[in-house]
């Protein structure tokens, strides 16, 4: 009876090892055969209307949340979205940069190599240790995967939560990186699902973006007096401090610190 015992409580432990063993792919949503999450769109919270020029050179169509704001225009990123764009967080910010490695394009086939990819980056930059799921929404077919940092504000430690959403399309890396104060993520997380879900992508490029409000035309310069060069803004006193913080609303893309 005690080596029955003893075999049934073996039995019990291989099974809670294989479920935690699987669980990373599907606690999220539902997987395939492949492990590969299908993520229904309709399922997901609506988007806004996407904006009305291709971003990337004309090479995506970008949609933000239904409500959402646009943030201004910034080099740092291709668009930057926010629930309040008096508050830093929820934001969801989406950049774009040429692929350093030999993958063109993530597809079903290349999913999982990409995701061997970024495992391997993450652990050469030393970053901290993260579940990598792979994920198809819409034509967007990548991966997901969680960080949690600080970020100084005010004097102030906050602790920030993102999820990054990663894909490659025609030798173009795309991120979308959702960040929210602690214990908001799971609130926000179909947020930018949605976003990925919604993205298109043009293949070989299209009509170049414009700007979201345009510069007036530039007339040609009226001969006059010549302009006095502005004075430079006087250096702080000795009891003043400089602004150590961006403004409220500007994008923090840079992590103090990781946890």
């Amino acid at each position: 009876m005690k080596m029955v015992h003893g075999l049934s409580a073996l039995g019990l432990l291989a099974g809670f090892g294989l479920l935690l063993g699987c669980g990373g792919a599907a606690k999220k949503g539902e997987s395939g055969g492949d492990g590969v999450r299908k993520i229904t769109a309709s399922k997901l919270p609506k988007l806004g209307d996407p904006l009305p020029h291709p971003l990337d050179g004309g090479r995506v169509t970008i949609a933000p949340p239904a409500g959402w704001k646009i943030a201004p225009r910034d080099s740092r990123f291709l668009i930057r979205f926010q629930e309040d764009p008096h508050e830093n967080y929820p934001t969801i910010v989406v950049k774009a940069e040429d692929e350093s490695g030999s993958m063109r394009n993530v597809t079903r086939e290349t999913l999982h190599d990409f995701a061997k990819q970024v495992a391997a980056e993450l652990k050469q930059s030393k970053s901290q240790k993260t579940v990598i799921e792979e994920f198809e929404a819409g034509s967007f077919v990548g991966v997901d995967y969680e960080r949690r940092g600080k970020v100084e504000r005010d004097y102030k430690t906050i602790i920030v939560e993102r999820l990054i959403l990663e894909t490659v399309v025609d030798g173009r890396r795309y991120s979308i990186d959702l960040r929210t104060r602690d214990q908001d993520l799971h609130k926000y997380r179909p947020h930018a699902f949605a976003v990925a879900a919604g993205m298109k992508f043009h293949n070989g490029g299209g009509p170049a973006e414009t700007p979201l409000e345009p510069a007036p035309a530039e007339m040609p310069a009226e001969p006059g007096p010549a302009e006095t060069p502005a004075e430079p803004a006087p250096e702080p006193g000795p009891d003043e401090k400089p602004p150590e913080k961006p403004a409220a609303g500007e994008p923090e893309l840079e992590f103090e610190e990781e946890l």
